[in-house]
């Protein structure tokens, strides 16, 4: 989870997908979800404890996400980043990379969290359609990515 911060509506109301300023540092959001007492909601007024979640932006070792590959579904646990890559180029920006930030290609390791699970995979290069995999966090894709090969 992101960080989380609590505050109170000085004035108006907000919707779902409303676009607001939190002061005094002026920074854009835009309202994905609202809860009242853990309960959805479609608004909230002006004099309303309001929490703000702000989704993690970098992946380190040790972050936890939702693996998609083809049917199969399982937690894994970023363990290493080898590599940061230009997306444009293909050119190596970085090795041995201590963290990666949103819109970056990488080559890193991911392990399942479930020590003994099975998920039926190939290498992108020998069979497409079991090598593309996403990432969910919280509702949201946070990674599209190619299976490059297996380490034992």
């Amino acid at each position: 989870m992101g960080t989380i911060i609590d505050d109170k509506i000085e004035s108006g109301l907000c919707h779902i997908g409303d676009q607001c300023i939190i002061m005094p540092n002026r920074t854009r959001i835009e309202i994905r979800n609202i809860y009242c007492n853990n309960i959805d909601a479609d608004s909230a007024n002006y004099g309303e404890d309001i929490g703000i979640l702000e989704h993690e932006l970098t992946m380190r070792p040790g972050y936890s996400a939702i693996l998609h590959i083809h049917v199969a579904v399982a937690t894994v646990q970023l363990k290493k980043i080898f590599k940061l890559i230009n997306h444009k180029t293909g050119e190596i920006i970085e090795e041995n990379s201590r963290f990666i930030k949103r819109d970056q290609v990488a080559i890193a390791i991911f392990k399942l969290s479930q020590v003994d699970q099975v998920i039926c995979m190939k290498p992108f290069k020998c069979y497409p359609q079991l090598g593309r995999f996403t990432l969910h966090r919280e509702g949201y894709t946070i990674v599209v990515g190619k299976f490059l090969q297996f380490i034992r």
